[in-house]
Parts: C-alpha cells; sequence; structure tokens
C-alpha cells in the first residue's frame, strides 16, 4: 500500500481559492487572454481535488470505480492546466489576443489524444491499473509527465522567441514559472508519492495574478482602465506586430488644485464620467490611466482619433455634471503617430514622461514638435541623425521664393534646412534646431548653410535670375561665437561674392534677449553691407526704440499674425498701422506664412512690401528653384532689381 503526501495537494487548494478571489476581484477585458486565464485557474484548481480523494481511496484500498475515475479526472486536468498556460502566454502577445485556429488545434490535438487514453486507460491499463485493491503504474505513465513539460518548454521558448512582443520583466517571469514547473514536473515523476507538482503550480499561479495588473491583463477596479504597465504592454505588442496605430494623450489640468477646491469624491465622480467617455471612444482594453491625472487612448484600427481631434477636446472642455452642478475643467491633449514621431517604446515613454509633467499656464493641444524637442531619447536619435546627415548629405538645402506684394516679382528667397533619417523619416528644422542649439551641433549645421548659399550665389550668377538676395537664419550662439564675422567674411571672401547678396535672418526673441556680444556681432555685420532682417516679428517681445536703432533693413511678420489678422476684422486696422510705422523707419515689410489668395490680397492692400507662403511657392530644392525662377519670370537688368 503506497502513502501519500497530500499536504502539498491541501496547500495548493488553499493558494488556489486565493488565486481566484484575486482574480474575480478585479475588472478584466473579456477577451481571449481572460478566458484561457480563467480556464487555466479552473483545471488547476481541480487538479489537487480530484488527486486527494484519489490518494485517500488508494491507500485505504477502497473500491475500483471511484479510484479509476478520480485518477482519471487528475490525469486530465492536470494536463489541462498545462495546456492553458501555454494559451494564456501565447495570447498574451497576440495583437487582438486571439490565437489563431490552427495554432489552437495542433496544442489541443495532444492533449485529446491523452485524455482519451487516459479515459481509455479503464480497459487497456497503459497508464495506471488497480486490481484486487493494488495500485500500480503502467507502460504509458510518462506520457503525461512528458506531455506536461513539452507544454511548459513549448511556453519558455515561444516567450523567449517572441520577446519583443512582451516586456522583459514580463518575459523573465514566466521564464523562472516554467522552469520552476519543470523541475516540480520532473521530481514527482520520481518521487511520486511528495505530489509536489500542484503546489508549484499554485504558487506559479499566484505570482502571476499578484503582477496581472502591472502587465495589463487586469484593469482597474474603479476606472475600468489598466495601468501604464498595460499601456507599455499593448505598445509593445503593436510595434511587435508592425501594425500602424496612434496614441492620445490626455491630461487634466491643475489636478491637485482642482482636488482641493471640488473635493476628491466629487473628482471621482468627474472621472467615472470622463473614463466611461474614454472606454467608449477607444473600446475596452484601448483606453488607460497611466497617472492620476493622465490618460492615453490607443486605436489601431484606423484614425478615427486623428480626424476627431478637435471634436473629442472640446467634449472634454464641456461642462461635468455632478449631483446636478455642472464642473468644468482644463485639458492638455496630444495626438502622436507610430512610426511617424515614434518607432520604439523608449521613445514612446519620453513623451508620456514630458506630457505627464509638463508645466503650462494655458491648456491647449500639444504641438508634437514641442514633444519631440523635450523628449531625451528622441533627442539623442536626432543627434546622431544629424551627425550622421553632415556626413552622408541627408541634409539639404532648400529655397522658399519669396515675391513682391504689388507685382508678384521673385527678388529673394529664403534659404531652409531639411533632414530625412532612415529610422526618424523626415525631421522637422522646429526639432532639430532646438537640439541643435543644446548639443553645440549648430554651429557647424550654420557653417554649412552658409557655405551651401554661397556657393549657389555664385554658381547661378542670382542677379540674372531677378534676385536682389539670399535669405539665411543665424542662431543666437552663432552670433555669440568670436570668431563668427571673421569666419563668414572668409566664406563670402571664398566665393567671391558680394556681402549685399546675402540677408541674415534673427528671430524676435533672440534679438531682445541677446547679450552685448550679439549685438555687436550685427552692428559690424551691417557695417560690412550684410543685410539684416527681423524674422518671426509679432511672437516675441520687440519694443519701438529698439526696432528704431537697430540695422535691421527687413522685418518679416510671423505667419500666426498674418492669418489670424487677416481673418479678423477687428485686427485688421493695427496690421495696416503696424506696417505704416515700420515703413516711416525704412524697413521693409515681408509677410510669411500667406496660403491663400485672400491672405494675399490682404497684404497687398495693407502696404506689406513682400510675400512668402505656400500661395506661391513651397521651399524647393536648388534645381528646382533655378527651374521655377526661369519660368515666372523674365530676367530683369540688375538695375531694375529692387535692393533694399
Amino acid at each position: 500500500m503506497d502513502f501519500y503526501n497530500v499536504d502539498f495537494d491541501i496547500a495548493a487548494v488553499i493558494i488556489y481559492i486565493l488565486v481566484f478571489a484575486c482574480y474575480m476581484g478585479k475588472r478584466h477585458v473579456k477577451n481571449s487572454q481572460y478566458h484561457s486565464f480563467l480556464f487555466l485557474i479552473f483545471f488547476s484548481f481541480l487538479t489537487p481535488l480530484f488527486d486527494i480523494p484519489a490518494c485517500f481511496l488508494r491507500e485505504h484500498q477502497a473500491p475500483a470505480f471511484p479510484v479509476y475515475l478520480l485518477t482519471t479526472f487528475y490525469y486530465i486536468t492536470k494536463l489541462c492546466s498545462t495546456c492553458f498556460f501555454l494559451l494564456f502566454i501565447m495570447s498574451q502577445m497576440e495583437l487582438n489576443g486571439k490565437i489563431p485556429r490552427l495554432r489552437k488545434v495542433l496544442i489541443m490535438l495532444p492533449l485529446a489524444l491523452v485524455a482519451m487514453a487516459t479515459i481509455f486507460n479503464i480497459w487497456t491499463g497503459w497508464l495506471f491499473t488497480y486490481k484486487d485493491r493494488i495500485w500500480a503504474t503502467g507502460p504509458l505513465r510518462p506520457l503525461n509527465y512528458f506531455l506536461n513539460t513539452l507544454y511548459l518548454i513549448w511556453a519558455f521558448l515561444y516567450v523567449s522567441l517572441n520577446k519583443d512582443a512582451v516586456g522583459k520583466d514580463f518575459k523573465i517571469l514566466i521564464q523562472i514559472i516554467v522552469v520552476i514547473n519543470i523541475l516540480a514536473n520532473c521530481f514527482q515523476y520520481v518521487f511520486e508519492d511528495l505530489l509536489i507538482h500542484s503546489f508549484a503550480a499554485s504558487v506559479s499561479l499566484l505570482v502571476l495574478i499578484l503582477n496581472l495588473e502591472k502587465y495589463g491583463v487586469v484593469l482597474d477596479s474603479v476606472s475600468g482602465m489598466a495601468k501604464k504597465e498595460g499601456f507599455e504592454k499593448k505598445v509593445v505588442k503593436l510595434l511587435f506586430h508592425q501594425n500602424p496605430f496612434e496614441v492620445l494623450f490626455v491630461r487634466v489640468k491643475d489636478y491637485d488644485m482642482i482636488s482641493n477646491i471640488f473635493g476628491v469624491e466629487t473628482v471621482e465622480e468627474i472621472f467615472r464620467k470622463i473614463e466611461k467617455y474614454f472606454i467608449e471612444l477607444a473600446g475596452a482594453g484601448n483606453a488607460f490611466q497611466v497617472t492620476n491625472d493622465t490618460f492615453v487612448l490607443v486605436n489601431y484600427k484606423d484614425e478615427y482619433l486623428a480626424q476627431n481631434l478637435n471634436v473629442i477636446y472640446s467634449t472634454l472642455k464641456k461642462s461635468w455634471k455632478v449631483k446636478r452642478i455642472d464642473y468644468s475643467l482644463e485639458f492638455f491633449i496630444c495626438h502622436l503617430k507610430a512610426y511617424e514621431h515614434f518607432n520604439d517604446w523608449e521613445t514612446l515613454s519620453g513623451y508620456l514622461l514630458y506630457f505627464s509633467t509638463m508645466k503650462k499656464e494655458r491648456a491647449e493641444i500639444v504641438p508634437v514638435n514641442e514633444m519631440q524637442i523635450a523628449n531625451p531619447v528622441f533627442e539623442r536619435k536626432v543627434e546622431r541623425a544629424m551627425e550622421t546627415g553632415m556626413r552622408d548629405g541627408s541634409f539639404r538645402v532648400v529655397y522658399q521664393p519669396i515675391c513682391t506684394a504689388k507685382d508678384k516679382r521673385f527678388i529673394t528667397a529664403e534659404a531652409l534646412l531639411r533632414l530625412t533619417d532612415p529610422e526618424l523619416g523626415t525631421i522637422s528644422p522646429d526639432v532639430f534646431i532646438p537640439i541643435a542649439e543644446r548639443s553645440g551641433l549648430i554651429l557647424r549645421l550654420g557653417n554649412f548653410v552658409l557655405e551651401q548659399v554661397c556657393h549657389f550665389i555664385a554658381m547661378h550668377n542670382i542677379a540674372s535670375l531677378g534676385l536682389a538676395y539670399i535669405e539665411l537664419n543665424l542662431s543666437t550662439i552663432q552670433c555669440i561665437q568670436e570668431d563668427f564675422l571673421k569666419l563668414i567674411e572668409e566664406t563670402v571672401s571664398m566665393y567671391r561674392i558680394s556681402p549685399r547678396s546675402l540677408c541674415f535672418e534673427i528671430t524676435e526673441t533672440a534679438s531682445t534677449s541677446a547679450p552685448h556680444m550679439f549685438a555687436d556681432n550685427l552692428n559690424e555685420l551691417s557695417k560690412k553691407g550684410f543685410r539684416l532682417a527681423l524674422d518671426d516679428f509679432g511672437t516675441g517681445y520687440a519694443n519701438i526704440q529698439r526696432m528704431v536703432t537697430s540695422d535691421f533693413e527687413i522685418i518679416k511678420f510671423d505667419k500666426v499674425l498674418t492669418q489670424n489678422f487677416s481673418n479678423d476684422k477687428n485686427l485688421r486696422d493695427f496690421y495696416y498701422t503696424f506696417i505704416s510705422m515700420l515703413q516711416s523707419i525704412g524697413c521693409k515689410v515681408v509677410a510669411e506664412g500667406v496660403e491663400t489668395k485672400e491672405q494675399y490680397e490682404f497684404i497687398k492692400n495693407s502696404g506689406g512690401d513682400y510675400i512668402q507662403g505656400y500661395y506661391f511657392s513651397r521651399p524647393l530644392s536648388e534645381t528646382d528653384f533655378v527651374d521655377f525662377l526661369k519660368a515666372h519670370q523674365d530676367s530683369p537688368q540688375e538695375e531694375d532689381i529692387p535692393l533694399l
């Protein structure tokens, strides 16, 4: 008569009850992952429940039928629990949590065969026999242990080979659980009376369920949303499957302040309404609450979030009614697209970190450019792209034509820098210029543009194309270098061009906050004959005294100023006044960002001198720019070119 130590099985039953209580006490997305895990708990729980009475009956030499029945169920449920563990692991890595049908069949087939063999064992005795109340193992006894081990090894290999589909921590956790269960399975095969397999499986399941919320399988019991770890898991899986998707960040402005004013209970009630709206918008399992005041929505079926961004923002800003009282909240919101703004979790988490901690006075739809500039991971990638671009020619200079408002003559152009990277795609100057300034690369970029423009002027004899000069931007950092003027003079001399053929643009913000060296260098540039333009006028705080006493020949109105004033009748008189005032002190006015005929007519009628914008042309490559000039105007004589 064999004696079995059922203490491990009893402990396993207690642990499984705890596991079941923990799992059912949480909210879940009702998908394949949920059902796989539920079946895993169910069969794992049944295994020791059948094993304990089967062992008791065998020890006490009970009749054959109940022994055969309980032992058969034990063998089947034991194998089922391992099978559903494998299915659960696979469902974690599939895009929608759904395992392909063929793969399911291949997984379930060995289980079905062994289950049939176990059921017919009462007649064959292949697995065990119980005759004359004597227990004996059969020749196929190792089969059940072998298949259990095979399923576990399959799970180990699957999570190892598809490591990019899950987080690193989740992969390590599963690998540890698998190794422990394989060892327990082998140990019980050698020492069958110890019954340690169910105990090891129950402890593993308890550890796993305590981490499910961390890995996004379990939803928050209040909001019905997964936390940041669930968001990471979703993103990693989407990137692994190379599925296009979009992400929407939403953050409540001044969360702590409104909690103090409205009260925690009221804020929680408002948030429940907002969370319900998010779940309806993105679907269960695609809405996440990553911090107390920050939410994330994921959509991978269409571009619904992008197309309805303004509608979503307006809906959030409406009043939220709680106990017949309307409460208004302000929100920050930002939309990003995979493979356009990021292509890995590290970059996206950098955006999320900035978004959830940024300090802004005004709630708004946050531009992606701002997010990119503030992302340390993205910044390092852009730095590498700029280094590579200066080596292999990824940087290129393009030219945007500028014409006279009165007779549409193209008399100048602005040189702009463009960067395209194989990994990051096209990188906006609004992004890479601030990064270049922080990293020190701006000096090399400035020298690159200067040399390219000087080469263009010398090679094409721009006067013959009807151009008076070419504009190019200067950064504050360039202007405060001691050898700044010397470098420009040497480059101009090398290409044998006139200083009057170059116009250096300085932003309004830089001009008002510059140190003495900055101002001195600009004065020297003017004395040497170079033209100076004040760029982005209307976005900074330039004062009248500085405008009058500066050497700026050209004032460029920022596109925001142009577009807003042209669309608002009450602001047009101010626009006319600005132009008249600047022209009275000898400055020419360039209106940037002109995109429509109405805007062009407004600038022309207001007395503006020059027009720059997509209405006439986008920035063009050097070759296309030359062809554009030849196609749009006859080459005037040099004396006909307006010299500013």
